[in-house]
């Protein structure tokens, strides 16, 4: 996704997910979530709108949680 800085405020989408809104807050973006996997995240500020989107998807990809072992235990 490309970004313009000169908005006051971005939808962010990761994995086909709109994770939040952010909006400009003096020279930084505040993070409003608009999905509760992304709560986390709720009023963090960023320096950019990339920035706020690489946390996102970091944010969603630590809370997948693991597959299951294919071992079987003996």
């Amino acid at each position: 996704m490309t970004f313009s800085t000169s908005f006051n405020a971005y939808v962010i989408e990761v994995l086909d997910a709109t994770a939040g809104i952010v909006v400009r807050d003096g020279d930084r973006f505040r993070f409003c979530a608009s999905d509760r996997q992304f709560y986390g995240l709720e009023g963090r500020s960023f320096c950019n709108p990339r920035a706020a989107e690489t946390a996102a998807l970091r944010h969603i990809q630590d809370r997948k949680p693991e597959r299951p072992s294919t071992q079987r235990a003996r």
